[in-house]
């Protein structure tokens, strides 16, 4: 699966370096594309890699649920234990909560097993490099960039013609996208984004009806301000040529509507058990984010602020049949490099939820919207 393809990223490198100085554009395609595609892929086809039956099987339905339903028990105890203010009382439920959420972690980590392995014979392969074409529009241009230690490559497609452009030295690029960094000086930006528009844009030989650039980058490159370097032209960030098309090709009426979140209301308790990676040389204390509000009722046709900002009110509005046009929530977001599922945008708490919606939370969800929005620090 994407595991594997992680795994032999050295390998994906070498091929794109061989195809790029051999001038294979269909094999240079293969290896920028299959590398990047694969994880993406696999987020868009959920039905494959969360095999329902496979969860049956192993009982792990009835397991997730339980362990789910002891964690929301074991938080309602560790609230009524700070309230009651009995320091002893909150050790207690402190550890009873911590060991309610190891053990849903474990079944997680089983959810996902069972996932990869059911999931093994069907990874699901990128798109043909004709296909990506074929659905290009005649004003549109997508380009794969390649940022390889030896040679970075740009992979420019058309409709009517795929070419490799060279991108001079990986030192270089890097050392120019440094300079764009916001405490560098003045004219050292202006300079750096003129080498850059000359490598990254000017240098990909497009005619003046490409108006619209479609852009995958990789590495440095994705930090990289492209609308500052082609201010004539639209430019778009794809996460790869093959999601691209696959949410170009789904056929589906446009949201009419924006569900903006702002200003959480974070409590004293919400604050005090978060998890414990948070929570290293002190308690972690959520501020509030009074700003959030004026940027929720400024985007947003139908507000959730303060209290209704809420893990469970949210699930309730992406769980009718309305098709937003976009989903912005604007809120705390919390990194778990330990254990990534766990990391977690931060709404209100209520009484069903600790108001900490997960990753492995987000990718339940079924979110119908053209667009999602994480404004987050």
């Amino acid at each position: 699966g994407a595991a594997v393809r992680s795994a032999h990223g050295e390998v994906y490198e070498t091929g794109a370096l061989a195809s790029a100085r051999a001038g294979h554009a269909e094999d240079l395609y293969f290896f920028l594309e299959g590398g990047r595609a694969a994880t993406l892929l696999e987020s868009l086809d959920r039905e494959t890699y969360l095999p329902e039956e496979g969860l049956d099987d192993a009982g792990l339905r009835s397991r997730e649920r339980d362990a789910r339903t002891g964690e929301v028990r074991t938080l309602a105890a560790y609230r009524r234990a700070m309230r009651d203010g009995a320091t002893a009382g909150i050790r207690r439920a402190r550890n009873d909560l911590d060991a309610a959420r190891r053990n849903l972690l474990e079944v997680i980590r089983d959810v996902e097993r069972i996932s990869r392995r059911d999931g093994a014979n069907v990874l699901p392969r990128p798109a043909a490099l004709t296909a990506v074409r074929t659905a290009l529009r005649a004003n549109e241009a997508l380009v794969l960039y390649g940022l390889a230690d030896r040679l970075p490559v740009a992979l420019v497609m058309r409709r009517d013609a795929a070419h490799i452009v060279h991108l001079g030295t990986a030192d270089a690029l890097r050392s120019d996208i440094e300079r764009l960094l916001p405490d560098a000086e003045p004219f050292v930006r202006r300079e750096a984004a003129g080498r850059l528009a000359t490598k990254l844009v000017d240098g990909l030989g497009l005619p003046e009806q490409v108006t619209r650039i479609l852009i995958s980058p990789d590495g440095d490159i994705a930090r990289v301000p492209f609308t500052l370097l082609a201010p004539a032209r639209e430019t778009v960030l794809v996460p790869s040529a093959s999601a691209w098309l696959a949410l170009e090709t789904e056929h589906v009426e446009p949201g009419r509507r924006v569900l903006a979140y702002g200003d959480p209301t974070y409590g004293i308790d919400q604050a005090a058990h978060a998890p414990a990676r948070l929570r290293r040389g002190g308690w972690v204390r959520l501020g509030p984010l009074p700003s959030t509000a004026k940027e929720a009722e400024a985007v947003g046709d139908v507000v959730r602020l303060r209290r209704e900002a809420s893990e469970t009110r949210l699930r309730t509005d992406l769980g009718t049949s309305t098709r937003w046009r976009a989903v912005h929530l604007a809120c705390h977001g919390l990194l778990d490099l330990d254990r990534p599922s766990f990391s977690s945008l931060a709404l209100s708490t209520d009484d069903a939820n600790d108001g900490f919606l997960t990753a492995l939370d987000v990718h339940r969800l079924r979110i119908q919207a053209d667009l999602a929005v994480l404004s987050a620090c």
